[in-house]
């Protein structure tokens, strides 16, 4: 008979943050998409001004909260595997899709500090 405990309540917002934050970078290139492509066909110069401004500040702003959601989430899945608990199906899942956001930040902190010369 499988026990009745419920999974802690650190790995299931762990989850949702890794969740919501895939959800958000889809609405993000979608907008994105969406928009460029409007602007693309029209010749005036302010809105294709605005285009590139929309394109690289909102690249900005999901970089800065892709990793603050993404070392949210991890610590919060590695405090919920810290507590032993029988139920950590959403504390692992948290933390490999965390982890999984997190990988692009690591190779490019890795090839930037490599010497040009090797």
């Amino acid at each position: 008979m499988q026990s009745q405990e419920k999974p802690t309540k650190f790995g299931i917002i762990s989850s949702i943050l890794a969740i919501l934050l895939s959800v958000i970078w889809c609405v993000y290139i979608v907008i994105l998409m969406i928009y460029t492509q409007r602007e693309v066909t029209s010749i005036n110069v302010t809105s294709a001004l605005v285009s590139v401004v929309f394109f690289y500040g909102g690249l900005l702003v999901m970089a800065v909260l892709n990793f603050l959601m993404t070392i949210t989430g991890m610590v919060l899945s590695v405090l919920s595997l810290r507590k032993g608990e029988p139920k950590r199906f959403f504390a692992i899942v948290g933390f490999v899709i965390n982890f999984l956001w997190l990988l692009p930040y690591c190779i490019g902190c890795f090839t930037f500090f490599l010497p040009l010369d090797s």
